[in-house]
């Protein structure tokens, strides 16, 4: 089941804005540069909680962890423009790539090549070459 964000705004590697469900009304949230660490997730329904905690695995040196989180809230939140989700699968990438699971970075990136739109691809074009151009230069 994926929860709803209505209103997102984010920027690749620093996820920058964004809002979660509060009863019926969506109230923003910002996802600050510099986030105090926590170590566990109180609320797995919190994506404020769960981009913090992947941030402290990837701060720890723990990134195929973090990758699994950063994946996991791409799976089970869900944006308005759907933003949260791509940054979410690039951070995924890009821990992936860190920890040395190439293949799996490499296949990441291509679904989520695959699944953007012809505009949200132009927009986006030049973190994605960024991102592939990182594979490419890591193995």
């Amino acid at each position: 089941m994926k929860f709803i964000i209505p209103i997102m705004t984010s920027a690749i590697t620093i996820i920058s804005g964004g809002c979660a469900l509060t009863s019926d009304e969506a109230v923003p949230v910002v996802f600050a540069t510099h986030m105090s660490p926590i170590t566990s997730v109180r609320d797995k329904d919190d994506p404020l909680q769960v981009i913090r905690f992947a941030r402290t695995l990837s701060d720890e040196g723990r990134n195929l962890e973090a990758a699994r989180i950063y994946e996991d809230a791409a799976n089970r939140f869900e944006s308005v423009d759907k933003k949260f989700e791509i940054d979410c699968q690039k951070e995924a990438v890009r821990e992936y790539w860190i920890a040395g699971k190439y293949a799996k970075a490499r296949k990441l990136l291509d679904e989520l090549e695959s699944d953007q739109d012809i505009y949200r691809r132009a927009s986006g074009e030049k973190s994605l070459a960024r991102l592939r151009k990182m594979l490419s230069s890591g193995s």
